[in-house]
């Protein structure tokens, strides 16, 4: 009989102090402790009139439940060229966590990012480069702390390009393409040399026998890859679908131009004369068969889904788009030699061979 005090280092725990001893001599109590560590915890027995007194002594360890985290992984740029410097962010959520940080490409640890530590801002940071071309998959794994639990951060997809050498002086550029994933921009000669400024380079037709000199150039929005094309219309495809052409055909005109629909992914070819063919895009209308002069530039207009075609004496043609506008009529010093579209579809720009610019619509000048 008799009870058991139950104390911890050696202060009495308020719940466990008179508990009565079973007729099996054991006397139990539950309770908890707060903060983690390592506590002395003994038992006293208080005897009775035929036993005597007793002590015991142990340790108890109390472990903390670690607080969940979260790492996401940014990288700077998202296209880089061969030994370029590129920068590797981890952010450990939420902030507090000390720990380490480990850096992986396509799941194998980078050498100089194995252990970076994590500032007090929750970040960590190393710089590193890729000295072949090809996408890498990133990814990091923050290690946590006694207080943190372990995390790691989806994939991060890195395109490493290799730069184009510059263009023969024997090999005129015809036609430029904007990437609307970088910002940078492409430029391709007739006979198919394609040149990258801060965009991934995907190939070009170089070396190769052409049937036909290429004319223009159009960037997919949905892959970031582009499209060339011959003025007898063959299309070539690099890092986008290939949708069709006119290769072999008899044309009436020979192609001059073409154009990517940013709706459903597919281009158009514009013909000399004001045809129009339509590949995995809607067809509207040419611009007829009698043209004051040939057409030398088609753009879509994004808010309608249409196009616009302008000649080399500046008249506009607009298929299923509206009219803005045109030098139709009017003297100009210089031919006009293409045209773009404004980002919202609102307008346009004509471009003259000595590098003049005109505005029609909300399209505004920028020089």
């Amino acid at each position: 009989t008799g009870n058991v005090e139950f104390s911890s280092n050696g202060a009495p725990i308020q719940s466990c102090t008179a508990v009565p001893v079973s007729t099996f001599g054991v006397a139990t109590c539950v309770t908890s402790f707060v903060p983690a560590g390592t506590y002395a915890v003994s038992a006293t027995y208080s005897g009775n009139a035929y036993i005597a007194g007793s002590t015991g002594t142990t340790t108890v360890d109390s472990v903390s439940v670690a607080t969940a985290t979260t790492t996401a992984l940014t990288v700077s740029p998202s296209t880089a060229t061969p030994l370029s410097a590129v920068t590797l962010t981890a952010r450990v959520s939420p902030t507090g966590a000390t720990g380490t940080v480990e850096f992986f490409t396509n799941g194998t640890p980078i050498q100089s990012c194995t252990a970076v530590p994590v500032s007090s801002a929750g970040t960590a940071v190393c710089v590193t480069s890729f000295a072949a071309a090809g996408t890498y998959l990133l990814s990091a794994s923050f290690s946590g702390d006694t207080s943190f639990g372990a995390s790691s951060s989806a994939p991060v997809a890195l395109r490493v390009a290799t730069k184009a050498p510059p263009p023969p002086k024997r090999s005129p550029i015809v036609a430029m393409a904007a990437d609307p994933a970088t910002g940078g921009y492409w430029l391709v000669t007739a006979r198919g040399n394609v040149y990258n400024y801060d965009a991934p380079w995907y190939g070009s037709k170089a070396g190769e026998h052409l049937p036909a000199p290429v004319v223009g150039m159009a960037a997919d929005p949905a892959t970031g890859g582009y499209w060339l094309v011959t003025a007898r219309g063959d299309v070539y495809n690099f890092h986008a679908p290939f949708h069709g052409s006119e290769a072999a055909k008899r044309l009436p005109a020979p192609i001059v131009t073409m154009a990517a629909d940013p709706r459903t992914g597919g281009y158009w070819l514009a013909g000399a004369g004001g045809n129009v063919y339509n590949f995995d895009a809607p067809w509207g209308l040419s611009a007829g068969q009698s043209l004051p002069s040939r057409i030398v530039g088609i753009s879509a207009d994004p808010a309608t889904g249409g196009y616009w075609l302008a000649t080399l004496s500046g008249d506009v043609y607009n298929i299923d788009s509206p009219s803005y506008g045109s030098e139709a009529g009017r003297f100009l010093p210089s031919p006009i030699v293409g045209m773009a579209s404004s980002r919202g579809g609102l307008g346009y720009w004509l471009v003259e061979k000595d590098g003049t610019v005109l505005p029609f619509g909300q399209a505004t000048s920028q020089g």
